[in-house]
């Protein structure tokens, strides 16, 4: 499985400057993290454009919202790596050149299509700690191989979703005047992601690739290499525009697919942890808690000499730093 970084274009920089936007457009909107984003920046009067491949969702998402906050949010329904979907919904937005729009890509893939095998593959060794009250190494070195396995057979649609599917799409608001000097883009790293994407930029990494530096646990390595991806492209992407780059880590976020799942199997993680005598640690903030962070840090303009940040959200309860937090751990141990 080759993990290299797909071609990039550092795109001309945008130089339409416009004032504060108005405009946020979120993918995955309809997701966990994405839907109390829509949420609150709707309460707030933001115009909302809520990315997603279902209408039903939408609807669902639409109708739990209070009145007029419901009318400020409409639909992008559409598969992000679907290119000639996507132009069609966005002619369908009718937005105007060099309006300012401010860019969420929450998107992400890869987990999801792999669901019952990765719980399966917890479920067993969770069945082997209850018999026998703990895990012998060759059983964790047995599920670290099919972890690997399920990772690997989803890993070209994780990339397809959370990196170049993003990508793809900001570069076509850019293109449009929509990316711009009054722009943001807010990315939602996860620990693991984050971790891979400073390791790729260590001296000693010089002309490795992701997969090859890749530090996260098995069952993660899809999503963990490709969201490392998202974060090196969409910085480049928003330099190229011209934006303000906010890169939020976060560590396992619950009320979201993996992080439920991940919650569910702590006492499993616990142990591989100990007899891979490896710390262990799961800060476990929920999405609504995520989103409020987000939305907190992100509505104040960067300084002029400052187009680019790291914030670390959730670490601790409320918590939102610049500094890298006490107890960023990965959060499962790396044999699994």
């Amino acid at each position: 499985m080759a993990a290299e970084l797909s071609p990039l274009r550092l795109p001309t920089i945008n130089e339409t400057e416009r004032g504060k936007s108005n405009i946020a457009f979120v993918t995955g909107g309809t997701g966990g993290t994405g839907s109390e984003i829509v949420r609150l920046l709707a309460k707030e009067g933001r115009r909302v454009i809520v990315g997603t491949r279902t209408d039903k969702k939408f609807q669902e998402l639409k109708e739990s919202l209070p009145h007029p906050d419901s009318s400020l949010i409409e639909s992008f329904v559409v598969d992000l790596t679907d290119a000639e979907g996507v132009d069609a919904a966005l002619e369908e937005l009718d937005l105007g050149f060099g309006e300012t729009v401010d860019y969420y890509p929450l998107a992400a893939g890869g987990f999801d299509a792999a669901m019952w095998d990765f719980g399966r593959a917890f479920g067993k060794l969770t069945l082997q700690l209850k018999k026998n009250r703990k895990l012998e190494a060759d059983q964790l070195q047995r599920s670290r191989d099919d972890f690997k396995a399920i990772s690997e057979a989803v890993f070209d649609q994780a990339r397809r979703i959370n990196s170049e599917a993003t990508l793809a799409l900001g570069r076509r608001l850019m293109d449009q005047g929509l990316l711009n000097q009054g722009s943001k883009i807010i990315y939602l790293a996860s620990t693991v992601s984050e971790i891979t994407r400073i390791a790729l930029e260590h001296p000693d990494n010089a002309g490795k690739r992701l997969d090859e530096v890749y530090v996260g646990p098995e069952h993660y390595r899809a999503i963990g290499i490709t969201k490392a991806e998202a974060a090196i492209n969409l910085a480049y992407l928003a330099r190229g525009a011209g934006a303000m780059y906010y890169n939020i880590v976060a560590s396992v976020i619950l009320k979201t697919p993996i992080g439920d799942l991940m919650d569910r199997f702590v006492p499993v993680l616990e142990e591989a942890s100990r007899v891979g005598n490896e710390k262990f640690a799961l800060p476990t903030p929920t999405a609504s808690e995520i989103a409020e962070i987000i939305v907190r840090v992100t509505k104040t303009p960067l300084a002029e000499d400052e187009r680019e940040v790291t914030i670390y959200a959730g670490y601790h309860p409320g918590e939102a730093t610049r500094e890298v937090p006490s107890n960023l751990i990965l959060p499962a141990p790396t044999t699994l």
